[in-house]
């Protein structure tokens, strides 16, 4: 069995207006540099800031060549701001960050992953036939979101993978 769980806090100004992995990432040169609206929000929380990170794994190796295995994941949702289009400005449309970056997360992820394994032979070789479970509790949150002030304000664009199964045969030869 493995338990691992972390707590983390990264505070910083990405490059780019937005909640993308190519925009509030420290590492982006892009338009806080550029446009004097884009410079005007104190530092935040970054892309990979999960803040509350946990993953419960086991594996059971029953009699007969027969083995469990499964884990429980939870990760925090990830931190976003609120976006304000100024659309009459002398620029053209600008969005301008409402508060400070990570004041609000998506909703979090969690998942409960499984996997049965039974050991053979087939043809007087080694074999194994599998089946995986992913997402089995079948959760559907969002892992995404609309971000700009309106009517579809936070309305889910993305949602996590749903329930998965997936079956092999595993043959060594």
């Amino acid at each position: 069995m493995l338990l691992g769980a972390t707590t983390y806090r990264s505070k910083g100004l990405g490059g780019n207006i937005g909640h993308g992995v190519l925009e509030n990432e420290p590492g982006v040169i892009g338009e806080r540099f550029e446009l004097p609206g884009a410079a005007a929000m104190p530092p935040g929380r970054l892309y990979f800031d999960r803040a509350y990170v946990a993953k419960w794994s086991g594996m059971y190796e029953a009699p007969a060549d027969v083995r469990l295995g499964g884990t429980v994941r939870y990760q925090d949702g990830q931190a976003f701001t609120r976006l304000v289009v100024a659309p009459d400005l002398a620029g053209g449309p600008e969005a301008f960050e409402a508060y400070e970056m990570g004041r609000t997360r998506f909703t979090y992820t969690g998942s409960v992953d499984m996997r049965f394994e039974k050991g053979f032979e087939l043809g007087g070789r080694p074999a194994v036939f599998g089946v995986d479970i992913f997402n089995f509790t079948n959760l559907s949150n969002e892992v995404d979101e609309d971000v700009v002030t309106g009517p579809t304000f936070r309305r889910p664009t993305a949602l996590q993978p749903p329930l998965t199964v997936r079956v092999g045969l595993r043959w060594s030869f």
